[in-house]
């Protein structure tokens, strides 16, 4: 999972993180309130779909039993969100 830390952070950003069920994809939520989507394996330097999520940190990520949404709870705003995932 070394891929989804940018160069040049110490990693502490990353507050959630998520695999789907059939292991293709990875999911995390950061402090600048993005929910993150990754190809697995995520290696070092990996491309990732970015959304806006939250007003501030992103607390918590996971993906539902049958791989059609992502949940994303923010830590500020206190809301949480379910994506569409396909």
């Amino acid at each position: 999972m070394q891929g989804i830390f940018p160069p040049a952070t110490s990693g502490d950003h990353v507050n959630g993180v998520d695999r789907n069920k059939a292991k293709d994809t990875i999911a995390t939520g950061d402090d600048w309130g993005f929910v993150n989507l990754y190809r697995n394996p995520c290696l070092k330097g990996a491309k990732c779909h970015a959304y806006r999520a939250h007003s501030s940190h992103v607390v918590r990520v996971l993906f539902d039993a049958k791989d059609e949404y992502v949940y994303s709870v923010g830590g500020y705003d206190k809301t949480l969100m379910m994506w569409k995932y396909t």
